[in-house]
């Protein structure tokens, strides 16, 4: 079966503290602490993120309660360059309450149909970036960007109806020289019959 938790940590764009480690796997209470502006990707490698034409989340992200003042934009990708937006948690989808480790644990349900994604790619990279407020009481950005505490994610999860597609298409000779060779062989006994 297919795990369908984020498997690799590609990038992290965290502060020292924290333990980007903590995002992988399942969601199991323990989080992942952004400060104010940081951001991480994550890879999936045994499934993948494609539009499933129903109203069926395509990627959740599990988080702990959020202040009004904090947010995480939520992008993909197929090559880790390449970037598509999809929102910020929790203002822009759907929410449920996922009280496993504690009532004030929820996960973000986002349905990526809307995004108009080739369903033939392989979108397999997900960046969260932290969108949080400042407080208006901090005058200096600098200093507080390393000290102001934003966004918790606990994991990431994609729909695991959907594994990595990796049928390779033939090349032209592969599939070419057969066919000839078919049709050669009807040709020379069809000429024969005349």
């Amino acid at each position: 079966m297919v795990d369908p938790f984020a498997d690799n940590l590609v990038i992290s764009g965290l502060n020292p503290s924290a333990t980007p480690s903590l995002i992988m796997g399942q969601p199991d209470g323990m989080t992942v602490d952004f400060n104010v502006g940081d951001s991480m990707v994550v890879e999936f490698t045994d499934n993948m993120l494609i539009p499933s034409s129903t109203t069926a989340p395509d990627l959740l992200i599990y988080f702990p309660m959020m202040s009004p003042e904090q947010a995480a934009m939520v992008e993909i990708s197929s090559d880790n360059e390449n970037w598509i937006p999809l929102g910020m948690i929790p203002v822009d989808f759907a929410v449920s309450p996922y009280p496993a480790f504690s009532s004030s644990s929820y996960r973000a349900l986002i349905d990526i149909d809307f995004a108009n994604l080739d369903p033939e790619i392989n979108y397999k990279f997900v960046r969260i970036s932290d969108m949080s407020i400042l407080p208006t009481s901090v005058t200096q950005v600098s200093p507080a960007y390393s000290v102001m505490p934003g966004v918790m994610i606990d994991a990431v999860e994609a729909n695991p109806m959907h594994p990595v597609n990796t049928e390779e298409i033939p090349e032209f000779p592969t599939v070419a020289l057969p066919v000839a060779a078919i049709i050669g062989i009807a040709f020379f006994f069809q000429h024969r019959k005349e």
